[in-house]
Order: C-alpha cells, then structure tokens, then sequence
C-alpha cells in the first residue's frame, strides 16, 4: 500500500469494524512466544537433567579422586627420597620430607575412601594399595631409618639388597591398578553422558523444528499487524526530512499506529512551518550580511549613508528611504531615490519628527492604510548615543514583519559602527602624517647639524696635528699633553658626527655603497691602528690574528673599516684596564668572517636580543655610566646587513664579548650599492 498522497485533503476511508490495539496484537504475540519459550524450556529441562547426574559423577567424584590417588603416590615418593637421602648422606633434614609425607597419608586415605562407598571393587583395590604401602613403611622404610642412625653402612648395604625398591615397585601397581579402575569408571560415565545427549539432541530439535513454524506464523501476524504501517510511517517520515511536508500517511493497523499517523501528518505541518521559518532566517541572515558588507566598503560618511539608504530601499522593497543624521557635526541627510520619482513623491514630507520616539525605543513603525504610507524607522548609534535615524516609507497598506525591523535595526547599528570606523581612521592617518613628518624634521636637523660640526671639526684636528708636529713651534711636554687631549676628544666628536650622519643617511634612505675589491687584512689593520694609541695607554693587549689565505671580497673598504672600528672602539670602553682585546680574520665558506673578542664587562643575556637596535645601551654601561650614544653596533649591523652580511653576538656576564661578523666573497647587487669607478 502506498505510505501517503500528495492530496492534502484525502478524505479517510471509513473502517468496517474497530481495529485491534497494540495490546491486542501483542498479547496474542506474546502467548505465542511464551507458549514456544516453554516448549523449548520443557526439552532444555529434559536434556539438562539426564546429563547433570554424569557431569557430577565426573566432576565431583571420579576425577578429585584420581587427583587424590596421583597425590597419594607422589606423597610415597617424597617420603621414598627422604628415606633414600638420609641413608645415602646421613642428614637429617631429608627425614623431614620423610616425615611431612606420613603426616599427608591420612587426609589422602579419607578422600579416596569417600568415593570407593558404593563401590566395593575401588575399595578392595584401595585395601591393597594401603597394604603395599605399610609394608613399604613398617618393614622396609622405619627399619632402616632406625638402623641408619646407627650404623649406616649396616644400612646402605640392606638398601643395595633392592628389597625397598621391590616393595615400592608393589605399591607403584597398586595405585596403578586404583588409577585404571578410575579411568574406567571416568569413560563408562562419558559414555553415559554421550547417549543420553544423542538422545535429547534428537528430542530438542524436533522441539525446535515445532517452535520454529510457530514463530514463523507468530511473525507473519506480528508483520502484517505492526510491522508493514510501520514501514509506511517511516516511509512518509523520511519523505518529511526530504522535504515533503504535504504528505498525508494512511491510516492502518492498530488503534495506535493510526494515532501515530495523525500524529505524523502534524509533524509534516510543523516541519512545513518551520522550513518556511527557516528560510526567513535565512534570507534575513543573507540581508544582513549583504547590508554590512557594504556599508564598511567605504570610509566616506556620505557614502555611507548613500549606501545605507540604496541597501535598505532595496532590501526591504521599500518605496523611499530617509537616512538623518542629526547630531554629528556637519549634520546630514541622505534620501534613496534621490531625486524621488514623481510616484514618490508623497515621501518627500518625511521628516525627523517621525522618529521623536527614538529616545526611548530602539525601532517605531505604523501600519499604512489608503490615506497614510507605512513606515518603520530606528535609530543610527554610535555606542549608546544616538546620533541620527533610518527612516523607510512605503506607499502601501503594509505591516512590518519582525525581519524586516530587525534588518532595520541592524542598518542603524551598522551605519554607526562605520561612521565611527571611518572617524577613527581618519584621526589615525592624520597622527601618522603627523608623526612622519616631525621625524622627517627631527632626520634631517640631524644631518644638517652634523654636516655644519664637520667642518671644523676637522680643521680643529688638522690644527691639533700641526701643533703637535712642531709646525709653530717646539711644543712643551704639558702643552703636549694638552694637545694629545684635544685631539683625542676631537676625533671622538667627529666619529660621533659621522654615526649621525650615516644614521641620518640610513633614515632618509640615502645609505649608499661604494663597491669595489676589499683587502680585508688592510681594513683591520688601518681599524686598529686607528684604537693602538688609546689600548696602549690603558694597557690592554691588542693583538690581530689573520688567517694567511684570506680572499679578497667585494663591498665598501670605508665603511667596513668602520664596521671593525666600532667593534674594537665597543671591546676597548668596555675591557677594563690591563685587559686583552683580539681582532682575527678566516675564511668562512666562500667568504671571511671576522671576530672581535673582549675580556671586558660583557652583555646580560636578556639584552643581547636588543643591543643592535638604535639607542639600546646595556645596563652594565648605564649603570657604570660609559660614554656612548647607543648607535655604533646599529651601524654596523646596518653596515654588515648591506654586504649581505651578517653580525652575531656571544657574551658571558663578566667574563667578556664576542662579535662575529661573516661577510660574503660576492654580495647581491642592492639599490643601496653603486660600483666603484
């Protein structure tokens, strides 16, 4: 029978008599299967009582016996060992498995007459066994013990007689002869056991065979009553979840499957309302989603409004759309279509006033009639203020669904959250702009100061030099000292300078290279001889060590030999005096690596991740307050890093420093390098 019609409006067949229930039907089901349960309990009964009696006969009784007769035998055996270890070494201690095994023989004698009771041919063979086996012990075992103690040579020549091994030997076949009289009452019970299961085998299959055409027609009842409207209701069931909810289930079977068809045909309603439910979740989701995504396309608040208004006409098919934003600074007005056709052109009286209530309440909204449009309005908000409103006007008799002043809602909120968005990214370009351009001034007062420092300062070194040469004159031994002094201090402000200058450079982006063919032990040697004077007079130990087979590279002489000064210029501040400084030079790969190593303060280890960066200056030196700007190791690596190169650092807290530079034989040609003519 089909399990439903696309007719919503079947009319029910009438019924000719009062259907059975499911009680009914079970009841009758059940008696079968009680009446078929019995029939087979009845022969399980049988079948368990007429072999229950053999099991037990073989469990409880033949086989503890034959364990109690195996036993028996291996308690003489121990107690024979005992009796021959003693006699052979004279050590008492093998009496006692001697006399462990006499103390057994009791409880072992108990168990085996228990089961020789109703059996006079198991207790005649136990009489012998025990008649072997005091014949062992009283005129064999307890005479040549007590004659070992003794003399036991006396006794060891009696045991090589054999006379204890013939009768052992005699008890050996007696309780072989109890073990096969058991064995044989095992099998003649197996036997036993066997025919009677044939028996009852044959009986609880014809059982069986009688039980299985009552649950055949038991089944064939219980299938056309239950299970076949079953199948149709799960048929019309699955029809539902595929969609099909104007199915009408027929009703068949007992009282209740037909309510549970009645009861289905609900479910189809419900599921027909809630699928029509669904899809207005989510067309709404949909118009939601479509309407913030285009709202945020842009950071223009007019354009925002503009967008708003379109997208809301739109989406809620919407004669005219008003949005109002009436407490920002400069207030606005945005209308959709606009100009109004002259269709709408009844819209054009909308106003703010419709939205007086706004204060209040999050959305308002009036059903129209023949005289009046309907409109619906909420409110623009920024956070918790409101700040303007959406106002959408229709020309019919409309009633806004919850969707619909939900969407509204939802454009009000939006239309907030972008104008917000768009105003805080604004003030955040014009922070940046502003920050740019206050580094541009700061960059490039520092570059010009530094060129206008120069300038005389070098001619106050070149001065300096001449005095010192004797140019104007014989210079005094204190006017020498003076003089070291200014020059010193001198060249320590020009090298200042120029760290200005290359960092300005390097700001502006105007860090250039001048590449040529690189002497990297010439770059080291001018570095140091540049630091020699200042090591020497606070009597550190400067040594350079270059590997002899280093190769030639290509990169800017200038600016490497400042690379390697400033190195040396950190080691020598930092070492305190009578302190060892090292410069050495290797290959390195297809490139050199340079090393400067100090034996000075050294550089905490949570700091050495930062002490490349501009101005970074470690604790140690702010707390022994060195001289020093913070900029020489970020030139370097900015230096280095321009060669493709690069810088690591290892340093132990007061034990000292290590730079490695590793520079490469051929660095990539960069915007930042320009060939050496």
């Amino acid at each position: 029978m089909d399990s439903g019609t696309q007719r919503p409006g079947r009319a029910r067949p009438a019924q000719r008599a009062e259907p059975r229930s499911v009680a009914t039907v079970l009841r009758v089901a059940v008696v079968g299967a009680v009446a078929l349960v019995a029939l087979v309990a009845v022969g399980a009964v049988v079948a368990l009582g007429a072999t229950s009696d053999g099991i037990d006969e073989v469990t409880q009784s033949i086989e503890p016996t034959l364990d109690a007769n195996a036993a028996l035998l291996q308690t003489m055996t121990d107690a024979e060992s005992g009796e021959r270890g003693f006699i052979a070494t004279g050590d008492e201690r093998f009496l006692e498995a001697y006399d462990d095994a006499l103390a057994d023989l009791p409880d072992l004698d108990q168990a085996l007459r228990a089961a020789a009771v109703d059996d006079a041919e198991l207790d005649q063979l136990l009489d012998a066994q025990e008649d072997a086996r005091n014949v062992w012990i009283e005129e064999f075992a307890e005479e040549v013990i007590a004659t070992a103690r003794d003399d036991r040579v006396a006794a060891s020549r009696r045991a090589a007689t054999g006379e204890g091994r013939r009768r052992f030997i005699a008890l050996r076949i007696a309780n072989d002869a109890v073990e096969a009289h058991l064995v044989g009452e095992r099998t003649a019970a197996l036997d036993r056991i066997d025919r009677t299961e044939r028996r009852v085998r044959m009986a609880t299959l014809g059982t069986i065979g009688m039980g299985v055409v009552a649950a055949f027609a038991l089944a064939a009842f219980g299938h056309r009553q239950v299970v076949e409207p079953l199948d149709e209701l799960n048929r019309a069931l699955e029809r539902i979840r595929d969609g099909d909810h104007e199915i009408v289930v027929a009703r068949r079977g007992p009282r209740e499957l037909r309510a549970l068809a009645d009861a289905v045909d609900e479910v189809a309603r419900a599921a027909g309302t809630a699928a029509v439910e669904a899809g207005h979740r989510e067309a709404h989701h949909r118009r939601t989603n479509r309407l913030s995504g285009a709202v945020r396309a842009t950071l223009d608040t007019d354009e925002i409004c503009r967008i708003a208004a379109r997208e809301v006409c739109e989406l809620l098919d919407a004669a005219a759309v008003d949005v109002v934003l009436d407490a920002v600074t400069p207030a606005r007005r945005v209308r959709w279509p606009d100009p109004l056709t002259e269709e709408h052109g009844w819209a054009a009286g909308l106003e703010p006033a419709l939205v007086r209530d706004l204060e209040e309440a999050g959305v308002v909204h009036e059903v129209g009639d023949t005289d009046a449009p309907a409109w619906a309005a909420s409110a623009v908000l920024l956070g918790d203020r409101r700040v303007g409103a959406i106002v959408v006007a229709d020309a019919s008799a409309r009633a806004w669904d919850s969707y619909d002043l939900q969407l509204l809602q939802v454009a009000g909120r939006e239309v907030g959250a972008a104008i917000e968005h768009a105003r805080l990214l604004e003030e955040e370009r014009e922070v940046v702009a502003d920050l740019h351009a206050l580094d541009a001034a700061r960059s490039e007062f520092v570059s010009s100061v530094s060129h206008e420092l120069r300038t005389p300062l070098a001619s106050i070194i070149g001065y300096t030099e001449m005095l010192l040469d004797g140019d104007a004159g014989e210079v005094a031994p204190p006017q020498r000292s003076m003089l070291d002094a200014v020059e010193r201090n001198a060249r320590r402000l020009l090298s200042l300078v120029e760290d200005l200058l290359i960092v300005a450079r390097i700001e502006a982006g105007r860090f250039e290279l001048e590449v040529g063919p690189v002497d990297v032990v010439r770059v080291i040697e001018a570095a140091v001889d540049s630091v020699d004077a200042t090591s020497r007079r606070r009597a550190l130990a400067l040594t350079m060590e270059n590997a002899p087979d280093l190769p030639t590279i290509t990169g800017d002489a200038r600016h490497l030999e400042r690379v390697v000064l400033n190195l040396l210029s950190n080691a020598i501040k930092f070492t305190p005096d009578d302190g060892s400084v090292r410069v050495t030079a290797r290959p390195d790969g297809d490139g050199v690596a340079i090393e400067v190593a100090d034996t000075g303060l050294g550089i905490p280890e949570a700091e050495q991740a930062t002490i490349f960066e501009r101005f970074a200056r470690s604790s140690i030196s702010r707390r022994r307050a060195v001289q020093g700007t913070g900029l020489g190791l970020a030139i370097v690596r900015t230096i280095v890093e321009a060669h493709d190169g690069t810088v690591e650092v290892r340093s132990t807290e007061g034990e000292g420093t290590t730079f490695t530079v590793r520079l490469p034989r051929h660095p990539a040609p960069t915007a930042h390098r320009q060939e050496d003519s």
